[in-house]
């Protein structure tokens, strides 16, 4: 993909995430409060996820004209519980369109840990005890595949 696309779509998701902004302050407000279970397996925390997912998805869908889904994983398996960490993307596109995961990946998840830690004014990492926030894969990693392939309940296709 070329860098100016990539650009575009950092800025797109950073502009989107401005429009989810107060939805997102306020379930990471809920957060804050305390909760028994980690804060990564809360309700809020997987809400919050859902409007990043959007923002991301619109973005990388309406700029680069690929097909994206939203896989609910957990170590390389479906996701038995009320949802995982990070959120994982899987991302299709005409063979002349593809972006370099791995780059436009450590780009997006730079601005979402940047829109969050502003958010909640500490170390989003920290505060949610996870590794990592945004995954990108090829729809043609092996694994992958074979979820899309399955369809719900291991993936959405969200454009």
């Amino acid at each position: 993909m070329a860098s100016g696309v990539e650009d575009l779509i950092v800025s797109c998701v950073q502009d989107r995430l401005g429009k989810y902004s107060s939805k997102i302050a306020q379930l990471l407000r809920l957060l804050v409060l305390g909760s028994e279970r980690p804060r990564w397996d809360s309700f809020e925390w997987q809400q919050t996820k859902r409007y990043i997912g959007e923002a991301i998805a619109e973005c990388i869908c309406q700029l680069a004209g690929c097909s994206v889904y939203r896989l609910d994983m957990h170590g390389g398996e479906p996701s038995e519980g009320l949802g995982d960490k990070d959120i994982d993307f899987a991302i299709s596109c005409s063979t002349n369109n593809m972006p370099d995961v791995r780059e436009l990946e450590a780009r997006l998840e730079d601005i979402v840990a940047e829109h969050l830690s502003g958010v909640i004014g500490s170390n989003i990492y920290r505060f949610l005890s996870v590794p990592n926030i945004v995954e990108l894969h090829d729809v043609n990693e092996f694994l992958i595949k074979k979820y899309v392939e399955a369809g719900p309940p291991y993936v959405t296709k969200l454009c």
